[in-house]
């Protein structure tokens, strides 16, 4: 399979350093320069989760994620931090919202610029974190069961922060290419699986071989073809279905052992449609408020 030389005008989107050429260096990657004019770069790389949150874009923001936790990192590292992992694998470096000249292409566009959406995902985590210390989460909650209730309730904060976008993969038409009998041919990204992933199945590598690591010989692209028409509000419609994807058993055990309140208030902060009972309420519940206002915080 022939792959196309589609890299050149790729070459200023990452700086790789010396040390990121050495082999020993192999699990640390280059240094990835997340963000982007989008009218300036077409074909994109995949990455490791672990070179876009070490981006110097991204790293300062998980630090200050980590301190929002507090003196609970034990819990940032078990609850929160596999699905900030995760959500940068699927995520990569797409925009959050749409772009037409540089610009927004409606008035509800925001984080335009390539990488635009894990860093607005992980904005939201951290100002819905912070704001969690400020809420009162134990009313009617028994003295024995504060502790471990007040702990369940931030971290749900912070992972509905995070997961509050995630079906935005969904939005932008993904495609790559490959030739066979030197005729052209497109995949089409279906976001049931990382973009890493897919890419590892459709250009038949391996998946440590998609990643644009500095170590990698032509790994292959992907680009946004166009955005999809009428999806308002689809983002929030499909992230539900991609929960199990995105949060870890541990952490779906935790808040639903809190109550069986605090996982419907999980999920309907992410999409009160699918889940409430009357869908003409709107979405009142202290997790929502919580990253609602986050959301919006810059």
């Amino acid at each position: 399979m022939k792959l196309f030389n589609l890299f050149a005008s790729l070459k200023q989107e990452l700086s790789v350093t010396a040390e990121s050429r050495d082999p020993s260096n192999r699990n640390t990657g280059p240094i990835v320069k997340i963000f982007n004019n989008p009218e300036d770069i077409e074909w994109l790389y995949a990455y490791t989760p672990e070179s876009l949150l070490e981006s110097t874009e991204i790293k300062p923001l998980m630090d200050k994620i980590r301190l929002a936790m507090g003196s609970r990192k034990e819990y940032f590292d078990k609850y929160l931090y596999p699905s900030i992992v995760q959500v940068a694998l699927y995520v990569q470096k797409l925009q959050a919202s749409e772009s037409a000249a540089g610009k927004p292409s409606n008035v509800f566009g925001h984080h335009i610029s390539v990488g635009g959406l894990l860093l607005h995902s992980l904005e939201t985590m951290y100002f819905a974190l912070n704001d969690s210390r400020l809420a009162f989460f134990n009313k009617g909650v028994m003295p024995k069961d504060r502790d471990s209730n007040l702990i369940a309730s931030r971290i749900t904060c912070g992972l509905a922060g995070l997961l509050h976008d995630i079906g935005k993969i969904d939005d932008p038409v993904i495609v790559t290419y490959t030739e066979l009998n030197g005729q052209k041919i497109e995949h089409v990204y279906s976001c049931v699986e990382s973009i890493p992933d897919w890419l590892s199945q459709v250009h038949s590598l391996p998946k440590e071989k998609v990643f644009c690591d500095g170590i990698n010989q032509n790994p292959p692209v992907y680009l946004i073809k166009s955005w999809k028409n009428g999806r308002k509000d689809k983002h929030e419609i499909i992230a539900p279905f991609f929960l199990r994807s995105f949060i870890t058993r541990g952490a779906l055990k935790l808040i639903a052992k809190t109550s069986e309140q605090q996982l419907h208030n999980l999920m309907t902060a992410i999409d009160w449609r699918v889940l409430s009972f009357d869908y003409t309420n709107p979405r009142d519940n202290i997790i929502y408020n919580i990253w609602s206002v986050a959301d919006k915080t810059l």
